[in-house]
């Protein structure tokens, strides 16, 4: 699959993005975790995307800095 919707993947994240999708990760993850407990199975798979979606940006954010890192 292709880079996700606003992230250049030439471009390592900024220390506040990640610091901020860190946060949003977490509570996605508190989100997902009430949903399911409250069987609520559609709104949990809403928020596991999303929580997926945050850690592949990380994880393209991380690489792009490697990569500028290494070529530097």
């Amino acid at each position: 699959p292709g880079t996700p919707r606003g992230l250049d993947a030439a471009a390592p994240l900024s220390k506040s993005q990640v610091e901020r999708m860190l946060r949003e990760n977490g509570a996605f993850a508190r989100a997902a975790l009430e949903c399911q407990r409250n069987g609520k199975v559609a709104e949990a798979l809403e928020f596991h995307k999303r929580l997926q979606r945050n850690l592949l940006m990380l994880l393209e954010g991380a690489a792009a800095a490697h990569a500028r890192a290494s070529s530097e």
